[in-house]
């Protein structure tokens, strides 16, 4: 059983990431991971990288299908702000519910941990059952149970039913993939005023320019393309570029936005192998999207050997990891993000 989340956090030494997250923030966490002991599992702190990043953080934390039936307790269910997830924990763990085998893992997701619990958290929904294990072959629904699951899961999250034109955008975003592409993720933004849609995915390289111009995203193409000519060769991305997609953001409201996500997978699919992602670090740096700071304090977080948490047991160390997304949003400079990796068992590790 996974050790809880701030206990895990508690295991770490902060002043070795105070470039990247600040006393504040870890203290903010903490205090966040504290209010609920039944969280455990693989986490996420994201940060904001370059000269003028602020010290926000979001938090993520991950429960597995295993350990959902740990969140079914009154103090759990009694906190307004996390109804969005207690809407899916109920549908998820009801026998009669399709999402009972189709979500393999869910996450709760902070925004701005200084802010506290001032809205409704976050929630996002694994769609593939395979990825319980990311590193094999993904197995998506065929479409159009893909489209009813995305449909469901929005949804209830948001705990309203969908406009027609929410559900002709996610059936949409849907039929138009290309052979090769996945939607991974669902996230419902409910801390957003008005809630988001957002989608996670992993499509083949050659095939995400021509899918944007598919289904008439807003942005320039032209741009995107040069960020994926700088940032993104085929040396380091094994060919599949993993992207968060605003879909309500982009295709209803018109604010085309647009995450380049690197991933652990393309770790073992590509021939930068080197977590620390050196190559890559010293292209942000050079471009002033990281600084040598951040870039060594990320090194040092995947380098440094993973200290024992006490609540785990002398043999599962905490692991570490850290990804890294490139977030294009029109008329505004390109943003770096890090997202901090950490989980208090090594097979919870991969699962995200």
């Amino acid at each position: 059983m996974d050790c809880c989340a701030e206990q895990a956090l508690r295991a770490l030494d902060a002043g070795t990431t105070r470039a990247l997250v600040d006393d504040g923030g870890w203290l903010a966490v903490s205090r966040l991971a504290r209010q609920f002991p039944q969280l455990g599992g693989s986490q996420y702190l994201t940060c904001r990288l370059g000269p003028d990043a602020r010290r926000r953080v979001d938090w993520r934390i991950a429960v597995t299908r295993l350990a959902r039936h740990r969140c079914l307790v009154p103090a759990f269910a009694s906190s307004a702000e996390l109804a969005p997830f207690n809407r899916l924990l109920e549908r998820w763990c009801s026998r009669r519910s399709s999402m009972n085998e189709i979500v393999p893992v869910a996450w709760l997701e902070f925004d701005d941990v200084r802010a506290g619990l001032r809205r409704d958290a976050s929630v996002c929904a694994c769609i593939v059952p395979s990825y319980i294990d990311p590193f094999a072959p993904i197995a998506s629904l065929p479409p159009d149970q893909q489209v009813r699951a995305l449909v469901e899961l929005t949804e209830v999250i948001r705990g309203t039913p969908g406009s027609v034109s929410e559900r002709a955008l996610l059936s949409a975003s849907v039929r138009a993939l290309p052979p090769g592409a996945h939607w991974i993720h669902l996230s419902v933004l409910a801390a957003r005023e008005p809630v988001e849609i957002e989608l996670y995915g992993v499509f083949p390289q050659h095939s995400l320019l021509p899918y944007l111009e598919r289904i008439a995203w807003p942005g320039d193409t032209r741009r995107v393309a040069d960020l994926l000519a700088r940032y993104c060769p085929v040396a380091r991305t094994g060919s599949s570029l993993y992207v968060e997609f605003p879909l309500t953001r982009a295709l209803e409201r018109g604010e085309a936005t647009l995450g380049i996500c690197f991933s652990r997978q393309q770790l073992h699919a590509s021939l930068e192998t080197d977590p620390r992602r050196p190559a890559l670090l010293r292209a942000l740096c050079e471009d002033a999207l990281c600084n040598a700071e951040q870039a060594s304090a990320l090194a040092a977080w995947q380098r440094e050997p993973a200290p024992r948490s006490a609540m785990a047991g002398a043999h599962d160390p905490l692991e570490r990891w850290f990804d890294l997304t490139l977030l294009y949003r029109t008329g505004q400079p390109l943003l770096a993000k890090a997202g901090l990796g950490l989980a208090a068992v090594p097979g919870a590790a991969h699962v995200w």
